[in-house]
């Protein structure tokens, strides 16, 4: 029998088994290699958690970076924010930036057609499209939940990095949450700055589906620019409205009470 130089010697075992004399020395040496074959499994239980883990951080790695891939050529199109003094078309002239290649899930209602219905930056239909939509929910709200996002260190993330950077983050944490956590029939909506507002429709129960949503922001997101030479952490908080236990006033009032709390 082969020795593990990791864990029991099992020569060692094997040779007390093969010199016994009596039946006292071998169920000694019985109980010995029981013991030692249960530190073995143990050992091999630990062994593959380990590789488990390795390889969930290896997979989560290899999804930054395809997600990078993915939205630089899209976020290079973007134009550049124009110095003080040029040329600069007023509010009013600006046509709204196209939203990104990877359009969000469940935003295919967007009303293209009314760009006054639609966010400049992220092409994500506003908060005047958002309170429609709302409002549109009390007639039919059965298993539809309103989430709240709010990106929690933008402020800084301005203040050391630029506008530039921040509208390009704004942009990429859309497309995490629309192709993570929602699906073809939801819809996300940019509230303001850096708010967000997501209508969703689950089977599931509120507390099945808050939980999933407290489980997609649990830990930061790590996005990478100029060729990974800039790594920067973002962290949301989110919140879960029931879309069906009260009016659509009090629903945009409980979203404005958790954006007013940051």
């Amino acid at each position: 029998m082969r020795s593990n130089c990791d864990g029991p010697d099992l020569s060692e075992i094997e040779r007390r088994i093969t010199e016994a004399q009596t039946l006292d020395g071998l169920a000694v040496a019985r109980e010995d290699l029981e013991l030692a074959l249960g530190q073995l499994i143990k050992s091999e239980r630990t062994r593959k958690q380990e590789a488990t883990a390795l390889l969930t951080r290896l997979q989560e790695r290899l999804l930054i970076l395809e997600e990078y891939a993915n939205t630089k050529t899209v976020v290079a199109a973007q134009p550049l924010q124009e110095q003080a003094g040029s040329d600069r078309a007023s509010a009013k002239d600006q046509k709204p930036i196209a939203p990104p290649a990877h359009t969000p899930a469940g935003n295919g209602n967007i009303p293209s057609a009314n760009g006054a219905l639609l966010d400049r930056l992220t092409g994500l239909p506003n908060r005047e499209a958002a309170e429609e939509a709302i409002l549109a929910l009390e007639t039919n709200s059965r298993n539809k939940h309103l989430a709240a996002f709010y990106i929690q260190n933008m402020r800084q993330l301005n203040v050391r990095f630029g506008d530039r950077i921040c509208d390009e983050l704004l942009c990429l944490i859309t497309q995490r949450i629309a192709t993570t956590l929602l699906r073809p029939a939801d819809r996300i909506f940019r509230w303001r700055g850096p708010a967000f507002v997501a209508i969703i429709e689950r089977e599931e129960s509120f507390s099945y589906v808050n939980h999933d949503l407290k489980r997609f922001v649990e830990h930061p997101f790590q996005f990478e620019f100029r060729s990974g030479s800039l790594l920067v952490f973002i962290s949301i908080a989110a919140e879960l409205v029931g879309a069906e236990c009260c009016s659509a006033a009090e629903r945009v009032q409980e979203l404005e009470t958790f954006f007013s709390s940051f």
